[in-house]
């Protein structure tokens, strides 16, 4: 993994990326970008900003649709919201009980790329996605116990999964948080079926709250 800080581009996680690493406020990676092999630091805010404004698409759109949802969620936090929190782990465990069901259709692995890019477009043209969000795992390679993220739906909390996700898969965009509802440092990451690993972007099992797009 490459790390570009500023206009400054490092081959590897040297003693100065470590050191920006961990006062970051944004690391983001993008398989769109360079092929996957460069993580961007983000010291403040507005860097990360214009950065993004000058991203392939769709990531601007991605993140100002995660920017809009998180102020939105953020403003319900002092509410009730145990019903809420309910519905989202339901909705979890269905979208995982799909995914787990057309893995063993089709014989491939819960968390195979293979797997991840059929659920996302469809088996064939009668046939819909069975999934749209973002697939955080314990383990790394995707392995280990599973925290699914529907598009669109803020997770203000991981539940069982807070401080766990070592590593990332799915389709389309997600933010993860290190703090409950969306706060402290966060990694924003964009995905094609591929499997990310926390490590490199300093943010192994930490995320909390998680936005997919």
């Amino acid at each position: 993994m490459k790390y570009m800080i500023g206009n400054r581009t490092f081959a590897s996680k040297t003693e100065d990326v470590s050191a920006a690493l961990d006062t970051a406020q944004i690391v983001s990676w993008s398989s769109q970008i360079d092929d996957g092999e460069t993580a961007f630091i983000f010291a403040q805010e507005s860097s990360f900003r214009a950065w993004a404004r000058s991203a392939p698409s769709p990531i601007p759109q991605d993140v100002e649709k995660t920017e809009e949802l998180a102020r939105k969620a953020r403003e319900l936090e002092k509410a009730d919201n145990k019903a809420a929190m309910l519905s989202q782990d339901l909705a979890a465990e269905r979208a995982l009980a799909d995914l787990e069901s057309l893995a063993t259709r089709l014989g491939l692995n819960r968390t195979s790329p293979e797997l991840v890019k059929i659920a996302h477009e469809g088996v064939s043209i009668l046939e819909p996605p069975v999934l749209h969000s973002a697939i955080l795992c314990s383990s790394l390679g995707c392995a280990g116990s599973v925290r699914v993220v529907p598009s669109g739906i803020p997770a203000p909390t991981l539940g069982n999964m807070n401080n766990l996700t070592s590593s990332v898969t799915g389709a389309g965009s997600v933010t993860l948080w290190e703090n409950n509802w969306f706060g402290g440092r966060r990694t924003f990451i964009f995905t094609v079926a591929a499997c990310i690993s926390m490590i490199p972007l300093n943010f192994d099992n930490i995320a909390s709250s998680a936005i997919a797009v």
